[in-house]
């Protein structure tokens, strides 16, 4: 008896050792891209804190009505756009999977179906809302009324390895 085949218990044909082979270099890969994307995160990560001193003037405390109503103005379109977009992606996903057709296995028949069109059917992700974009433009705003927006920005973490924050200059 073949050592082999004796440690295996049988020989498998060719193609299954390919197979396996193949499978093996693509798990492989698919490690090696989650250690390298889980690597990424490592470096330290910073936070900006906002205080908001408001304009000493009664018209730089009126402006600032407008710089509220201009950020849910900001965040209403954000929310639509968000909500148009996932609709849209749902209607494409849904398209595409009607038109999904499928035939007989060769082999085995309508027992186990084989997809021949629309097989690899995906529905697209839309970014949620960017809250930062309307509040940068809440701040600017702020600023413009007379108001000051002050701004510290802290390690949060991974923050061993991190220089000190530079001493600002007087």
């Amino acid at each position: 008896m073949n050592r082999k085949i004796f440690q295996l218990g049988f020989e498998r044909p060719q193609k299954y050792r390919v197979a396996r082979s193949r499978s093996y270099f693509r798990n492989l890969w698919v490690f090696g891209v989650i250690l390298l994307l889980s690597g990424a995160g490592c470096g330290p990560q910073y936070k900006t804190y906002y205080s908001l001193t408001p304009p000493e003037t009664a018209s730089g405390l009126q402006c600032l009505n407008t710089c509220q109503s201009i950020m849910q103005q900001c965040e209403a379109n954000q929310l639509m756009e968000y909500n148009n977009c996932e609709q849209n992606a749902l209607r494409e996903y849904q398209i595409c999977e009607a038109g999904r057709v499928m035939a007989p296995d060769p082999k085995l028949g309508w027992s186990a179906p084989r997809c021949v069109r629309n097989c690899s059917c995906s529905r697209d992700w839309c970014s949620s809302p960017v809250q930062e974009v309307c509040q940068s433009r809440y701040y600017e705003c702020y600023s413009n009324c007379g108001g000051i927006v002050n701004t510290s920005t802290v390690c949060v973490a991974n923050c061993e390895n991190t220089p000190p924050p530079p001493t600002p200059v007087r």
